[in-house]
């Protein structure tokens, strides 16, 4: 079994402590109420709104493991790294244009 490093606790906890009351601000917010008011004809819920963060890179291959279990531990919270969001959006890109041709 690979070892499991530890994932630089500050940096994330930092964004964590950020990012997740945000999301509850969001759900609670009186722009929701309003977007909702203004939109009857469809019908808006807010039901556990998740939190998202960008940073950094996947890192390397010894450490991705530990990355994983880490990220995925996370409840109301995603951490997307910016080389995973560059290659969804070429990834629509190519898809986007396919359909278009």
């Amino acid at each position: 079994m690979p070892d499991l490093f530890g994932i630089r606790i500050s940096a994330f906890r930092g964004l964590a402590l950020q990012a997740i009351p945000s999301s509850f601000t969001v759900a609670r917010s009186s722009e929701l109420y309003r977007i909702k008011a203004l939109n009857l004809q469809h019908k808006l819920e807010s039901y556990g709104i998740k939190g998202v963060v960008l940073a950094g890179t996947i890192p390397d291959t010894e450490r991705k493991r530990s990355f994983e279990l880490y990220r995925n531990s996370l409840s109301g919270l995603s951490i997307i790294t910016f080389d995973e969001l560059l290659a969804k959006l070429k990834s629509l890109r190519k898809l986007l244009s396919a359909k278009s041709a």
